[in-house]
């Protein structure tokens, strides 16, 4: 027991930050609780929506529009998927009836300009789509039979 009567010696700072440090360390270990306790309440890994590249097909949409370069008309397309993790390959393409020109995947689109061939009434395009661990190709029509008019739809179909 103390002696009330002397006077008390403060800490030194070497003792308060170290006594902080142990408050602070029973305030952390009780705030991370929640999350260290993973084996009642596991966090699911991302993961594709897909369960088979039948389906991984279904999630590819295409949207596309004539622009023009100089005196050219391009069909500018924009391949999107509609699930989580899917993924555009930037190379690797099949086109026939037209030729392939810019293509940009950093939005997460697949986006590319092609240059119909003269007198070409479709085009098709064949390119390769994952959403891990599945992977396969997806296949494109175009209808480029009408005449082309700066920012007209092109229709699309996704087989």
């Amino acid at each position: 027991m103390s002696d009330p009567d002397k006077p008390r010696t403060p800490p030194s700072p070497r003792d308060r930050v170290r006594a902080r440090a142990q408050r602070l360390a029973q305030l952390a270990v009780i705030a991370a609780a929640p999350v260290l306790n993973t084996a009642c309440d596991p966090a699911p890994a991302p993961s594709c929506a897909s369960d088979s590249t039948a389906n991984l097909v279904k999630e590819v949409s295409a949207t596309a529009l004539w622009i023009q370069e100089g005196a050219i008309f391009e069909v500018q397309i924009t391949v999107a998927g509609d699930g989580y993790g899917i993924v555009f390959a930037d190379q690797g393409f099949t086109v026939t009836g037209g030729t392939p020109g810019n293509i940009d995947v950093s939005s997460g689109n697949l986006v590319m300009t092609i240059t119909p061939d003269a007198g070409a009434t479709q085009i098709t395009l064949t390119g390769k789509v994952t959403c891990a661990p599945l992977a396969t190709d997806y296949h494109l029509t175009l209808d480029v039979s009408g005449t082309p008019a700066v920012g007209a739809a092109v229709p699309v179909t996704v087989n």
